[in-house]
């Protein structure tokens, strides 16, 4: 008689953030930052996309140590976009990723994704064009992983972000 023998599967912890390509992570400030949460999720460095510096500073006590760059946007409720900023971020994630390392970089936003998904689609397209060469298909790459309810709306996304990042270069 053959016997066939499995292994019980044992699921993945649950994890707060969303993991969107090699070594970058999302997560909005729901996310508690705290030395686990670096232990837990491989975290080297966070782009925290938030009204300002103080707001990050405020969230970040239990990790003074955790390098950080902070992309202020302040009181204002309108999307823009700082090109020199997101390619200094991108260089930076690109950089950290070919450590030997390979620790994770998080983008911490503040709530949703009205300000994150621009700034990953972009680095999405910019540094991994041979995988990622439109808008489109880094809207799809991102929604797939974060939103999957809402995935029908990658067309109304995609047409905004592309406004967005196209009207500012």
């Amino acid at each position: 008689m053959l016997r066939t023998y499995y292994n019980p599967v044992a699921p993945m912890p649950p994890s707060k953030t969303h993991h969107i390509i090699w070594n970058l992570v999302l997560s909005d400030k729901e996310l508690e930052l705290t030395p686990q949460t670096l232990a837990d999720e491989n975290i080297q460095h966070i782009f925290a996309i938030l009204p300002s510096t103080a707001e990050y500073l405020k969230l970040s006590q239990q990790i003074p140590d955790c390098p950080y760059t902070v992309l202020e946007y302040g009181d204002t409720h309108e999307p823009s976009v700082d090109f020199e900023k997101y390619k200094e971020c991108g260089q930076m994630i690109d950089n950290l990723a070919r450590q030997t390392d390979r620790k994770n970089v998080l983008v911490f936003c503040n709530n949703g994704y009205q300000r994150s998904l621009p700034l990953l689609a972009y680095y999405l397209t910019q540094f991994h064009k041979d995988e990622i060469p439109t808008i489109e298909k880094a809207v799809s790459v991102i929604l797939a992983q974060v939103d999957k309810a809402n995935y029908d709306k990658l067309t109304e996304m995609t047409e905004s972000i592309s406004r967005l990042l196209n009207q500012n270069q």
